[in-house]
């Protein structure tokens, strides 16, 4: 189905043709399937939902895998935005914490080392 011109009832513009989706679909078929979210940083525990960081953090619980993804990219951005490495990113995945509570949603973190290890 193509696009409807505003300037002209029943117009088509730029439409596909039947013949242009059957290609579309035949390169894809032995395409796999994509995850968008790193599904595997995220599990389930005692019927809440965590992520895993790669400082060795479970973040959560959360009522959904949804939500534990969500959550999970936004931390990841802001690591990124920071650019914060090492202890950095300790202080920031702090502050995700802490924020939490601000928000009236506690996150009680769970740590997979020492914290004197860390640095």
């Amino acid at each position: 189905m193509g696009l409807t011109d505003p300037d002209g009832p029943g117009q088509q513009t730029g439409s596909v043709s039947n013949a242009d989706d059957e290609l579309m679909n035949a390169a894809r078929q032995d395409e796999n399937p994509r995850t968008w979210f790193r599904s595997d940083r995220v599990f389930l525990s005692d019927g809440k939902w965590f992520f895993h960081t790669r400082e060795g953090v479970d973040v959560g619980p959360y009522e959904s895998q949804f939500e534990a993804e969500i959550e999970a990219g936004m931390l990841k951005e802001l690591l990124r935005e920071r650019g914060d490495k090492g202890e950095g990113c300790m202080s920031v995945i702090r502050e995700f914490v802490l924020d939490s509570y601000a928000m009236g949603r506690p996150l009680t973190p769970s740590f997979n080392h020492p914290l004197a290890d860390i640095g």
